[in-house]
C-alpha cells in the first residue's frame, strides 16, 4: 500500500511539472518583460545589435559602449549611432587598429559627429545682442 501511495504521489508530481513546462500553460512571468530587459538602455541595445550584426565582437562591446552612450546623450538617433560606429569600426579595423586604438577611433568619430551637429544648429542668440555692448560697438 505504501508503494502504491508513493507511486501515485510521484506520478502526480511529474504531471504537475509536465503541465507547468507545457508551452500553452499560463506563465504570468512570460507576459512581463524581465527586469534586465527593462534596464537595457538604448546604448546597450545598440551595442547588442552591432555585435549581433558582426560589426563589433563581444570583446569590443565594452570598449565602444561609452562612445555609443555619448552619442545617445547628445541626441543621436539609433540609426545615426549604428552608422557612425559601424563606419568608425570598419575604418579602424582597415588600419589594423584593435582594442584601445579602436575605441579611440570610435570615440573620435562620435565626438566629431556631436561637434558637427552643434555647429550645424547653433544656439539661438549666439550673436551678441546689442544690450550686452555699448551702442558704439553696434552702429546702427
Amino acid at each position: 500500500m505504501k508503494k502504491v501511495f508513493l507511486t501515485m504521489w510521484l506520478a502526480a508530481g511529474i504531471a504537475v511539472c509536465a503541465y507547468a513546462e507545457h508551452p500553452t500553460a499560463e506563465h504570468p512571468k512570460a507576459e512581463q518583460p524581465s527586469a534586465a530587459a527593462e534596464a537595457m538602455t538604448p546604448a546597450d541595445k545598440a551595442a547588442g545589435e552591432l555585435q549581433s550584426s558582426g560589426v563589433i565582437t563581444a570583446e569590443e562591446v565594452p570598449l565602444v559602449s561609452p562612445s555609443i552612450a555619448f552619442l545617445f546623450e547628445n541626441g543621436a538617433t539609433a540609426e545615426e549611432v549604428e552608422a557612425i560606429v559601424k563606419q568608425a569600426v570598419n575604418d579602424a579595423k582597415a588600419q589594423g587598429s584593435t582594442g584601445e586604438e579602436l575605441a579611440a577611433k570610435v570615440k573620435e568619430a562620435a565626438e566629431a559627429h556631436v561637434a558637427a551637429k552643434k555647429n550645424e544648429h547653433p544656439a539661438s542668440g549666439s550673436e551678441h545682442p546689442s544690450s550686452e555692448h555699448p551702442k558704439a560697438e553696434h552702429p546702427g
